[in-house]
């Protein structure tokens, strides 16, 4: 018996999408820190996914890990998700990078339904 919003584990299916960016990419567009959404024309578009859900109803589960270098000290380091062309960031983040030979990781994370989308 299944209680209401529980997942058949016979009909329950995971798909996964990944890449990896593992060459040295310079961006030299900044991604502002204001109290605004981020848009898709600020920042520098570094890796790209395509997720083709089997089902309008599906949560969508989107992590992105990324290991970023800082070339000054004292810097914010921002990373956003957008969809297609949609001008708002769906989510986004940022980390502070202490130093110019530093290396930081910067983690987003965002569960979203894949009808929004």
């Amino acid at each position: 018996m299944l209680r209401r919003g529980c997942i058949s584990p016979a009909t329950a299916r995971l798909l996964k999408s990944s890449a990896i960016q593992t060459a040295l990419t310079t961006l030299g567009t900044i991604l502002p820190l204001d109290n605004t959404i981020s848009q898709i024309t600020e920042g520098d578009e570094f890796l790209s996914v395509a997720i083709t859900p089997t089902n309008a109803s599906s949560i969508l589960r989107i992590t992105v890990t990324a290991l970023v270098g800082c070339a000054s000290a004292n810097t914010n380091v921002s990373i956003a998700l957008f969809v297609d062309a949609t001008a708002n960031a769906l989510n986004a983040t940022r980390t502070f990078c202490g130093g110019s030979t530093f290396a930081t990781t910067v983690t987003l994370q965002l569960e979203v339904s894949a009808g929004s989308t």
